[in-house]
């Protein structure tokens, strides 16, 4: 199902929030979470959680509940936005991610989990609404989240393969910010599908839906493979996202959310990730990588906090520019 809704979410006409391409949109998502045997999330009688969006724009967000076994434990929460900035396809922003979702979703079974799993396409995350209260995401969290989540699992531009021009890395390779959060959700990175980086989201900021859950205190993940040239831009079709990399994420993801499922985690906990980036980028770079990276920030090897922070935006501008 992950090509039949990534095609048909990547409208010609795009689904910039208050288009009719954007209405149609959420009107499929609505039989999707329909065709699910979703629960309606908390005080919700459907799916659809409205709000203003402003300049007469009604948003909205499509929410529903794969119900766990144990209704009185925290819920986790899986989440994408579905809207497009431009009218256009952007098939990797951000229609893949709500793709993926949608797979996880089916092939998680009601009461597998101990957990209820919430599945959330946030509206208006693009701008002129981003990190505003007219923000899909932000509202979410403040108008109708019943209690804090266990962990939110955030995805935006998980699709199109990463290159970093002479470095040889598997192109599913895919960034993973947020486990700095909490001290348990690094070991539910490992062993996982696809290869992941885990980086501390502050060295990239705040780019997505994450940052409401970062703001309230809880626990989160995000996974991106960061902008690429076709980031924004009518280019973004869906031959430029490679579906088995969504395959392998949605494997991923049903492995971190099955962990986390069984974690005791509580709050959001601040700790050091530093080896565990280290680590990873050692295992994925390799060592002429890893010789390039410290060469690029001017050091004889990358070994220190420091060292991440000065690299990371880096790596990120070298992939945005598709490795050149």
């Amino acid at each position: 199902m992950i090509r039949t809704d990534l095609e048909t979410l990547a409208r010609p006409d795009g689904r910039k929030a208050g288009t009719p391409g954007h209405e149609a949109a959420a009107e499929y998502l609505l039989t999707r979470l329909d065709a699910l045997a979703l629960r309606p999330y908390g005080r919700l009688t459907g799916y659809e959680h409205p709000f203003d969006a402003g300049v007469g724009v009604v948003g909205r967000n499509l929410i529903g509940v794969t119900p766990g076994r144990n209704p009185d434990l925290a819920p986790m929460l899986l989440g994408a936005h579905y809207d497009s900035v431009i009218s256009g396809p952007s098939a990797d922003d951000n229609a893949a991610a709500v793709a993926t979702m949608l797979e996880v979703a089916r092939r998680i079974a009601p009461n597998e989990l101990e957990r209820d799993l919430i599945i959330a396409c946030f509206d208006t995350e693009e701008p002129p609404r981003s990190f505003s209260d007219r923000m899909g995401s932000v509202r979410f969290v403040s108008d109708i989240l019943v209690g804090p989540v266990h962990v939110a699992v955030i995805m935006d531009l998980v699709g199109h393969p990463i290159s970093f021009g002479p470095v040889d890395i598997d192109p599913h390779l895919i960034f993973v910010l947020g486990s700095e959060s909490h001290p348990r959700l690094p070991g539910m990175l490992a062993g996982l599908d696809i290869p992941v980086v885990p980086t501390r989201n502050d060295r990239i900021g705040d780019r997505s839906d994450h940052r409401a859950f970062r703001l309230a205190g809880m626990p989160y993940l995000f996974f991106s493979s960061g902008e690429w040239p076709a980031y924004h831009t009518y280019e973004d079709t869906i031959d430029g996202v490679d579906v088995s990399k969504l395959e392998r994420l949605t494997r991923a993801l049903i492995q971190v959310l099955s962990a986390a499922d069984r974690a005791a985690l509580g709050p959001a906990e601040d700790h050091d990730i530093t080896e565990i980036e280290l680590a990873a980028l050692h295992r994925h770079l390799g060592g002429a990588g890893m010789a390039l990276a410290a060469a690029a920030v001017g050091v004889e090897r990358i070994s220190t906090r420091a060292d991440l922070d000065r690299l990371v935006p880096v790596l990120h501008q070298f992939a945005s520019s598709g490795g050149r």
